[in-house]
């Protein structure tokens, strides 16, 4: 699937998004305006859930698929709210390759908040570690292992500092 403009991609996913929920047994309602945060209300056995849907053609250097976590507008394309700042349930995904993910917004705040603490943890060991000159990294990877495993990524970490 190709997308030329940034309506475009947001149409098809919005589009792709319905027919997924619809084929998949949930009643779809679709807001009468865009100014909520989500893009779709879907209900399956009396449970409601607010989706905001984010299509991607966006690949990393790595040929990873990427997505904003944020929504941009006006003609600077200045970021106005983030994913946290959301009042969703759920985020649906789509790619141009028709990959679809859908996570829990709980997921992502608990991970986004958990490698912010993380970092916070790895900081802390690297002032009490300067005593017997203990170094861990505080990188992108170092937050999200002690922010998917907590203390036991913490330990981890810092004994394959010790051991490594």
């Amino acid at each position: 699937m190709k997308f030329s403009t940034n309506k475009e991609k947001g149409n098809a996913g919005l589009g792709i998004a319905i027919a997924y929920y619809s084929t998949n047994g949930y009643t779809v309602s679709i807001p009468l305006n865009d100014t909520q945060d989500y893009d779709l209300v879907v209900d399956k056995n009396s449970c409601l859930k607010k989706v905001q849907v984010k299509a991607t053609s966006c690949k990393t250097k790595y040929n990873k698929y990427q997505v904003a976590l944020k929504s941009c507008g006006g003609t600077l394309g200045k970021t106005y709210k983030t994913i946290i700042d959301t009042d969703i349930d759920e985020l649906f995904i789509v790619t141009d390759a028709m990959d679809i993910f859908i996570i829990p917004i709980k997921i992502i705040t608990k991970l986004i908040i958990n490698s912010f603490l993380g970092a916070v943890l790895l900081y802390v060991i690297n002032i009490v570690g300067t005593v017997c000159g203990l170094h861990i990294g505080i990188n992108v990877v170092t937050a999200l292992v002690v922010g998917i495993l907590g203390i036991p990524g913490a330990v981890l970490l810092t004994v394959l500092a010790i051991f490594i």
